[in-house]
């Protein structure tokens, strides 16, 4: 979501870090947070998380905005019996659920179902009333966890235009062991609540913006009175210590810092800056297993950047000069069998680990949270040793159970489709699901009749247009099912033209060239802001004028005007076209391009702009002050020039 009308960056989220000590094998529970007793802490990088794509996946987010932890625990198991760690964005309207320690997908919320969620309703203490619609989703920004009513709380905000309505949503778990959208409250208008996080102590959820913070309760969609913490501003995002005595916090500085609860105030020596690590917008933090986990919110890392939107592992040393009190848990995973997590869970600060994983005397991993696959099923001593700059300490010495194989997790089902040559109106399907599904049904018409039991079928569709299609995949463990809409085009030979350049103009940074950028914004003048995009295609193989010619853009952020078209015929750059250098949009627009639905594609018919082979350039201009972002040629929805001969 732009944020160019905003006076000041909104806060972001932060959750609540709940842990608990395991005392049993196969439990997979989170340790109390111990961090070092010192004034003067050092941190340094551990890893990063890769979130563009995930880990094994072509999913990606879009943003970085909030996260929330959310420990395993035995009364209500998360997917695979791990801890998982949920992320937030609003650009793409959804949250993920990931592996905390191997950056795995669990599962994913995205807008259709936000939209159809129901208002909750205090005499059905549930959600009963009226759908959320499109306007409740669009800011997604905080996440808090609340862990004595196992129950998930997420907050839209009011970015960036007058028709999104600050909503809060709550969420609970289901037969699946994930959670899901239950109910929603409409918040006062111009309620932002870009941080969020439950509090162990007192059991309440707190909000924050700026530097100011509150309560507030769901059932009764009340907010307390507003209080700040001495020294503490540009709150990005925040959690809690399990013992409620810390509040951690990402600021907009790109720092983070620990502060005392009790007291209300930074704690001298805890702020750290980021900017040394690669971090360049600190949006989240959490503390999980004494090692903070931070997510970076930048828009301006290039495609393919493995650190976009990244959630970044710190270490954080040393204090005394004490020893670890080692100790660890363990969890078995659904896949592969025979499969066990470990999760170091000693205090003091260790930044080494030694782990024996058959009780023979030799290390089989020094990681700090590896993943081990036994031979078999049974009881297996683990050795476990952890150190600092204090020395080793004591090792201990845990049977760990293992179960055997049992049916599978349901596979997470996924798809992707392209145009077949011919004939006309085919399309060609292919299964991407994960969690190695055995069996697929293909419902391609709506009808909730299965049309084919292949893996990667062909379809013929009835005409041209958008069509609905769900893929159910299913092995042992059971279904899952995912719904796309399919768009079938023309034939006839189309020839998609090669995108040689594409950037945007900002009349507020003139100087600045945008050509790398993922987006690109097109916005009317409103005080310093105006924004323009450009596109440039080298069109080869006519041999006259096309029958049509049609510029199709990815609309990632709609509104009430697509803005006026302009044929640009003065050579430009996408590496230095900036406000200040652009060619002008002069004269009369060939085509106005109306009202835009974000997620899907528009067609702009430029068939009078081009007459032979040869380099065309286009650019838009507008009058509304509602944005409209397009998808740029460094993702994967590439603007495109379809030209039929």
């Amino acid at each position: 979501m732009s944020r160019a009308h905003r006076s000041w960056i909104a806060t972001r989220v932060g959750a609540v870090t709940l842990l608990a000590v395991a005392a049993l094998p196969l439990v997979s529970s989170a340790p109390v947070s111990a961090l070092p007793n010192t004034s003067s802490p050092t941190l340094s990088l551990a890893r990063t998380i890769r979130t563009t794509p995930f880990t094994g996946t072509s999913s990606s987010m879009r943003d970085g905005e909030g996260s929330a932890f959310v420990p395993n625990d035995p009364a209500h198991p998360n997917i695979g019996g791990t801890d998982s760690l949920w992320l937030s964005e609003d650009n793409g309207r959804a949250i993920w659920e990931i592996n905390p320690y191997t950056g795995a997908i669990k599962s994913s919320i995205h807008d259709s179902t936000w939209q159809a969620t129901k208002q909750y309703s205090s005499g059905s203490g549930t959600g009963s009333g009226a759908a959320a619609g499109s306007n409740r989703d669009p800011d997604l920004e905080s996440i808090a966890y609340d862990q004595t009513n196992d129950t998930l709380y997420v907050f839209n905000g009011k970015c960036c235009k007058s028709t999104v309505l600050p909503t809060a949503f709550r969420l609970k778990r289901g037969n699946d062991g994930t959670f899901h959208p239950e109910a929603w409250q409409a918040l006062p208008s111009g309620t932002d609540f870009t941080a969020s996080a439950w509090h162990p102590g007192d059991h309440k959820v707190y909000v924050g913006v700026g530097s100011s913070l509150r309560t507030y309760d769901f059932a009764t969609n009340v907010s307390g009175s507003t209080f700040s913490v001495s020294g503490l501003s540009g709150i990005y995002g925040m959690s809690f210590s399990t013992d409620g005595n810390d509040l951690f916090v990402a600021r907009s500085s790109v720092k983070i810092s620990r502060v005392n609860w009790n007291t209300k105030a930074v704690m001298s020596g805890w702020t750290f800056d980021l900017t040394p690590f690669g971090v360049r917008d600190s949006r989240a933090i959490e503390l999980i297993n004494d090692q903070f986990y931070v997510l970076d919110g930048y828009d301006g890392r290039s495609s393919g950047d493995p650190l976009k939107y990244a959630v970044f592992v710190f270490n954080v040393c040393c204090g005394a000069a004490n020893p670890p009190v080692v100790s660890f848990s363990n969890t078995q995973v659904a896949s592969p069998d025979l499969t066990v997590q470990f999760t170091d869970t000693s205090t003091n600060a260790p930044t080494a680990w030694t782990w024996d994983f058959d009780n023979n005397g030799s290390t089989d991993s020094t990681a700090r949270n590896p993943i081990h696959t036994f031979p078999t099923s049974g009881d297996f001593l683990v050795r476990h040793t952890a150190s600092n700059s204090g020395g080793p300490g004591t090792a201990v010495t845990q049977s760990v159970h293992v179960d055997p194989p049992g049916p599978p997790a349901p596979p997470v089902a996924n798809f992707t489709s392209a145009k077949a040559a011919n004939p006309p109106f085919t399309m060609n399907f292919t299964d991407t699901s994960t969690g190695t599904p055995t069996s697929w049904a293909w419902d391609f018409d709506n009808d909730t009749v299965t049309d084919s039991t292949s893996q990667n079928p062909s379809y013929t569709f009835a005409g041209l247009g958008d069509y609905p299609v769900t893929l159910t995949a299913a092995n042992a463990g059971g279904p899952n099912s995912v719904t796309k809409t399919v768009q079938v085009t023309a034939t006839g030979g189309p020839v998609t033209a090669t995108v040689v350049g594409d950037a945007y103009i900002s009349l507020s940074s003139p100087t600045k060239n945008y050509g790398t950028y993922t987006e690109h914004k097109l916005l009317g003048p409103s005080g310093i802001y105006e924004y323009r995009p450009y596109y440039q295609f080298s069109v080869s193989g006519l041999s006259g004028a096309p029958s049509s010619a049609v510029l199709r853009l990815f609309v990632t952020d709609g509104g009430p005007s697509g803005g006026n078209w302009f044929r640009v015929t003065v050579p430009w750059l996408e590496n230095t076209i900036t406000w200040s250098n652009a060619p002008a949009l002069s004269g009369s627009p060939f085509i106005t391009v109306g009202a835009l639905t974000p997620g899907q594609y528009v067609d702009i018919d430029v068939t009078s702009q081009i007459s032979a082979d040869g380099t065309y350039s286009f650019g838009a201009s507008t009058l509304s002050t509602d944005s409209i972002k397009f998808a740029s040629r460094e993702t994967a929805t590439p603007p495109q020039l379809i030209v039929t001969p």
